[in-house]
């Protein structure tokens, strides 16, 4: 792209001083020579630009990629912090039901980043066995007293 850049700007400045020249040319025998002086010159810083550097027509792509890069890298981070969060909230929640004498089978979670980086927990989902079957409202008000959110329940007939 420099390349080009240095034509364009040798193209323009030498038409500019080519034009100035051809004005101020003296009508009498010497103007064929000058004219001819002229082309020459225009000719020459025409050529010039192409023998002093090798044409570099690449395009940068170095920026594209680095955003590419940069996407998939805060893809990853926001991955890893989703899983690290739900087994924190997992591993809370079950530590509060089994302090109430509440096994769970699993516990899980539904969580999304927002745009604004705020951390929204959709969903928790919780699994009794048969046995904790009467304990559901107790597993509900546990949950919702403590994470703010109504957790969906389910029983697994064994």
């Amino acid at each position: 792209m420099n390349g080009i850049k240095m034509i364009t700007e040798s193209v323009c400045i030498t038409l500019i001083i080519t034009g100035i020249f051809s004005l101020l040319i003296p009508s009498n025998t010497l103007e064929k020579v000058i004219k001819f002086a002229i082309g020459l010159f225009f000719i020459s810083s025409l050529v010039l630009p192409f023998t002093k550097q090798q044409l570099d027509f690449s395009f940068d792509f170095q920026q594209e990629q680095q955003s590419m890069q940069n996407q998939m890298l805060e893809q990853g981070v926001e991955n890893y912090f989703i899983t690290v969060a739900e087994q924190k909230l997992e591993s809370q929640i079950q530590t509060l039901l089994e302090s109430n004498q509440i096994f769970p089978e699993s516990v899980r979670f539904q969580i999304h980043i927002a745009e604004d980086n705020s951390i929204d927990i959709n969903e928790i989902c919780v699994t009794l066995s048969e046995k904790y079957q009467f304990e559901q409202e107790k597993v509900i008000s546990l949950i919702e007293k403590e994470a703010g959110l109504v957790p969906k329940v389910v029983i697994k007939k064994c």
